[in-house]
């Protein structure tokens, strides 16, 4: 069995697993994403997209409504392909730890995923995954 071991969500799904079946793969573990570079159709719209990633990875982004599309994507597709993917969930960095454990329940352990990820604190801000790493390990 081959698995892929990272990979995001791409729109449509059905693209995503001709991918996986054009390379010979069997299983990818699946992360949510908010940029969707596969959408763009010129090099405007693409770097709208890359300027969502760039917002995210930077730690501008980090409301409840930046993760709620992305959450939702990923249970769509795992649920969809439930044999073809295995679900990484994200949670929020600047919530208080015990609000960060509550949401590793609720929208890791809850919907069914694998594990936490992707990860992306600020920059200068690796000490913020301490917390979901605690909170983890309970799992």
């Amino acid at each position: 069995m081959i698995i892929d071991a990272h990979s995001h969500v791409h729109d449509p799904v059905h693209s995503h697993i001709a991918l996986l079946d054009d390379a010979g793969v069997d299983r990818a573990v699946l992360f949510g994403t908010r940029p969707h570079p596969e959408r763009a159709t010129d090099l405007a719209s693409f770097r709208r997209e890359m300027s969502v990633l760039d917002e995210t990875i930077s730690g501008r982004s980090n409301g409840p409504g930046d993760y709620r599309t992305a959450w939702q994507e990923l249970d769509s597709a795992c649920a969809a392909y439930p044999d073809r993917f295995i679900g990484f969930g994200k949670v929020r960095l600047d919530l208080p730890a015990p609000q960060i454990a509550a949401d590793i329940e609720r929208e890791v352990v809850g919907r069914g995923f694998r594990g936490i990820g992707e990860l992306t604190p600020s920059p200068d801000g690796a000490g913020q995954i301490e917390p979901v790493l605690r909170a983890a390990a309970d799992h």
